[in-house]
């Protein structure tokens, strides 16, 4: 399959919001571009082409000539990311094409890059280079898929205790558990937990389950109207300022701001949400 190129010169991305009830269009592009919903919902149609629902987190890639049309979501504000650009070698993108990022964890990460450095300013130099690399990388995934790597098995000890967190998580919520009851959980004492979390995953078992807590109010910022205090408590806080504290100390910015600019996690807390994607599956507790 040939690889498709982006001119560096040519991209341009933003955010745009759109109060309930309103529309965009018909337009005719003059260029690709790609359309990634990041709370709430749109139908999108085109001539020749069924419309098309976006929900949160889908991804809508629409080649050049294309005339088409959004209607915005009819019960509260959407929000999508944007990025509109040219090719530097045939062949021109096919489309339109429609995928759920979930199916490939990367595009998230990537497109959320691509914005960073988009808007505003727009990039020179390297940074352009460099979203114009992150771009065609995401067209490659959205046409082929990313490679998944085998799922990874859990010693039977984590196994029992993300059972039990789940279970108990699918009642209240996920609350905040100490280390003596997680090691009750696993059948462990609090110490040997606590090494077996160290061998795995390189943090601690209170430590590791509050990221997944901080990851999944990420991801109610990002795809839902929910107020910071609501999250807090769908995410196990008592109140908005306990949350908004961890979750800075976490990701490095306050809730509002993540909403306000959506960004990928920094590269350490990546990398530790990476280690514990086998416990987040356990969980049930997805991390995109």
């Amino acid at each position: 399959m040939t690889t498709l190129q982006v001119d560096p010169g040519s991209v341009y991305a933003g955010i745009a919001d759109y109060p309930p009830d309103s529309g965009y269009g018909p337009r005719v592009l003059r260029d690709s571009e790609l359309v990634w919903m990041l709370r709430g919902r749109a139908v999108w149609s085109a001539a020749g082409h069924p419309s098309v629902t976006l929900a949160p987190g889908s991804v809508l890639l629409v080649p050049p000539t294309t005339r088409d049309r959004f209607a915005w979501d009819t019960s509260g504000p959407s929000r999508h990311g944007y990025v509109h650009f040219s090719l530097r070698t045939p062949p021109a993108v096919t489309g339109p094409l429609v995928v759920q990022p979930a199916r490939h964890e990367p595009v998230a990460a990537l497109l959320s890059y691509v914005l960073t450095v988009h808007t505003p300013p727009g990039p020179d130099g390297t940074e352009a280079e460099a979203a114009a690399c992150a771009l065609s990388t995401v067209l490659h995934l959205l046409r082929t898929g990313s490679p998944r790597a085998a799922r990874a098995e859990l010693p039977e000890a984590l196994t029992r205790m993300a059972h039990a967190v789940r279970a108990r998580w699918e009642a209240e919520g996920p609350c905040r558990l100490s280390r003596t009851q997680l090691a009750a959980a696993a059948c462990l004492s609090p110490a040997h937990l606590t090494r077996l979390f160290a061998r795995e995953f390189g943090t601690g078992p209170v430590a590791a389950l509050e990221l997944l807590r901080i990851r999944h109010a990420a991801l109610l910022l990002d795809t839902t109207g929910l107020s910071v205090r609501h999250v807090a408590r769908r995410a196990g806080y008592p109140d908005a300022f306990h949350f908004s504290r961890r979750f800075r100390a976490c990701t490095g910015l306050s809730p509002s701001a993540h909403r306000l600019q959506p960004a990928p996690p920094p590269r350490p807390v990546a990398e530790l949400l990476s280690r514990l994607r086998p416990l987040s599956e356990a969980l049930g507790l997805p991390l995109a």
